[in-house]
């Protein structure tokens, strides 16, 4: 987030920056993370922010994306062996389910 002076990091849904009056113009840049389905999409897009003191809120001016770009996922296929949370394991476990290179599979 930038002022007329300086620029300001913050992360998370609900970044605060304490160093901004309600009396500056703000341009926000912000990257919306998506997941579907194995595929990640990521909307970056900048948005130029006035504080309205009828509302008192900060008000957008109508903006568009700066970009949409398609990230391939990761398909290597390691042969590390995991628990249905995720965690590894050292070993395939006996009359468990576990996941290998994206297949489910249940030992006897």
């Amino acid at each position: 987030m930038c002022d007329a002076n300086l620029c300001y990091g913050g992360s998370g849904e609900n970044a605060y920056f304490g160093q901004v009056s309600t009396t500056d113009t703000v341009k926000i840049c912000y990257d919306a993370t998506i997941n579907i389905n194995g595929f990640t999409y990521v909307c970056t897009g900048c948005d130029t922010l006035v504080y309205n003191l009828n509302t008192y809120q900060w008000e957008a001016k109508m903006s568009q994306p700066t970009s949409i770009r398609e990230i391939q996922p990761n398909t290597v296929d390691n042969g590390k062996i995991y628990d249905l949370l995720g965690r590894e394991l050292e070993s395939i476990p006996i009359g468990k389910m576990y996941i290998r290179n994206k297949k489910l599979y249940i030992t006897k």
